[in-house]
């Protein structure tokens, strides 16, 4: 049973106030009129000895009954997390699951409008299709309705193709067709234009990346980060990856990617997306410490950044040799399945 001593020592102070009153009119003949005065005054405050009555019965009620139920706590904000996983071409969905672990989200690139053959139970996919603007809306419903769930890009990396501002005009044409057959049929997937990560990085420039985000619908902007690399000759006892002097982070392309999805959100972006994230073994870190150090920092900077999908570029570049592969039980690989192994179910 709970007590209530403040609101009892309220209604029992003002009781007292009329008693003092009462004794000292009794006690003071010469003082009897003044006292008198005031007694009826104070008796005559609105509501007073009205309100005396009703404070007592109260105590009396609440501390005869049960104990008051506690104020509930707030709920804690939801826990950002970001979904990993990785971008495998041959070996597609099974072999990035089978890679990293149950849950990892998988990035797979088409040509025609394309659903993967297999998706494993509990993954996340990230598709792109790079289709003709000939297409129909009856194709565009199909594969959408197929890919119910996922993640959807018309043509990956169009800022890195050289195309002229027709071609920009088309493609943007194209996008915001699917985007707006994906919201009639109820959004049964997540569209994601999908840019380099130089479009947002700090040698960027917003004349360009208005060109590209200017009248572009899109549920999450998605951008690439990965294409550069460690040139030191040394190593450096802080295991940091950089280009010169300059620390290679993803901060710059978050805050530009965040402030054009603001800019813009009259066209529906709601977030951000990462469909590659990746960079090669310094020469100088012979053990994969160092850059297991750099996927735990960039990573967490995506987390934080509440990015919905992930995807580890576990490719050789044809053209340059370099290759992002991560092998299987190195430190690095450590780091990536720990990430995967703390995706939410969403």
């Amino acid at each position: 049973m709970t007590a209530y001593p403040e609101l009892r020592a309220v209604a029992t102070q003002l009781t007292g106030v009329l008693s003092d009153l009462d004794t000292l009119i009794a006690q003071n003949s010469e003082l009897a009129d003044q006292l008198k005065t005031a007694r009826i005054g104070a008796a005559l405050v609105p509501g007073l000895q009205a309100r005396i009555a009703e404070l007592m019965a109260q105590v009396a009620e609440l501390e005869s009954g049960p104990d008051p139920e506690p104020e509930p706590e707030p709920e804690p904000p939801a826990q950002k997390r970001t979904i990993f996983g990785a971008c495998i071409l041959d070996k597609g969905a099974a072999g990035v699951v089978a890679k990293y672990g149950k849950g990892a989200t998988v990035r797979q690139f088409f040509t025609p409008l394309t659903v993967p053959a297999s998706i494993p139970a509990g993954t996340i996919m990230h598709v792109s299709a790079k289709p003709a603007s000939t297409i129909t809306d009856a194709e565009i419903d199909a594969w959408l309705k197929a890919l119910k769930g996922h993640v959807v890009t018309i043509r990956h990396e169009p800022d890195n193709d050289g195309m002229s501002s027709a071609q920009i005009a088309e493609w943007k044409t194209l996008n915001n067709r699917v985007y707006d057959r994906n919201v009639a049929l109820g959004r049964p997937c997540l569209v994601a234009p999908t840019f380099t990560g130089g479009l947002f990085a700090s040698y960027g420039n917003d004349t360009t990346r208005d060109l590209w985000m200017d009248g572009l619908n899109g549920d999450l902007l998605g951008f690439d980060f990965d294409g550069v690399h460690d040139n030191q000759t040394s190593k450096p006892a802080d295991l940091v990856y950089r280009v010169g002097s300059k620390a290679i982070t993803n901060a710059d392309e978050i805050a530009n990617a965040k402030r054009y999805i603001a800019k813009y959100a009259a066209n529906g972006w709601q977030g951000i997306t990462v469909p590659e994230f990746g960079i090669s073994r310094a020469t100088w870190d012979t053990t994969g410490e160092g850059r297991a150090k750099w996927i735990r920092g960039n990573g967490g900077r995506f987390i934080e950044a509440d990015t919905y999908l992930c995807h580890w570029y576990d490719f050789r570049d044809t053209k340059t040799g370099i290759s992002d592969i991560v092998d299987a039980g190195s430190p690095e690989h450590e780091a990536l399945s720990e990430l995967v192994a703390a995706n939410p179910t969403r």
